[in-house]
């Protein structure tokens, strides 16, 4: 990644709290990008969330079901 055109833009990562969502929100993180990011799995998401704060960027965290278009709170 080139990061000097990711540092302090802004990013939206869904499926953050797990896998490929994961690893990616990380490396953008590294490269100086602020996140939200989001999942149905906030225990796992506010993980992520610390770690990434330690990277000195800023981060948002929402718990969101991209399948449910009528709840995101379920």
């Amino acid at each position: 990644m080139k990061s000097k055109y990711y540092r302090n833009k802004v990013a939206v990562i869904t499926g953050a709290a797990s896998g490929i969502g994961r690893e990616f929100s990380i490396k953008l993180a590294q490269s100086g990008c602020n996140l939200v990011i989001s999942d149905i799995n906030m225990e796992k998401l506010e993980e992520l969330k610390r770690k990434i704060e330690h990277l000195k960027v800023k981060v948002i965290s929402v718990k969101c079901d991209v399948a449910n278009q009528f709840d995101a709170t379920n």
